[in-house]
């Protein structure tokens, strides 16, 4: 466990960094990281809900979880990006890259 708060900051930086080159954005490249937190919250309330603890397997499942939540908020962000470039205004560009089935972001 030691080891994985050590691994699990630099993770997230590095996903960062290459989020960062993606985008060329820090903007759009925060949006994706604070994706997170709400990953997070969802897994902790589902071993709460299972009534399991923490342990290396979960551990695993949370970094899983958060490459699938990086995955598609990454994807429904370039949708926006690109409807933006359409011409399209910043609200319809949401909703309608919302509405796409692109996964929430």
């Amino acid at each position: 466990m030691a080891k994985l708060m050590i691994i699990g900051p630099i993770a997230i930086g590095l996903i960062l960094l290459l989020l960062f080159i993606t985008f060329k954005s820090v903007r759009m490249a925060l949006l994706v990281i604070f994706n997170l937190p709400f990953a997070l919250i969802g897994g902790v309330f589902a071993l709460y809900v299972s009534q399991l603890y923490l342990s290396v397997a979960t551990s695993v499942g949370f970094v899983i979880l958060f490459g699938v939540a990086v995955l598609n908020c990454v994807v429904l962000v370039s949708r926006i990006a690109q409807l933006r470039e359409e011409g399209i205004s910043v609200e319809a560009a949401v909703v309608q890259g919302s509405r796409t089935g692109y996964g929430p972001c």
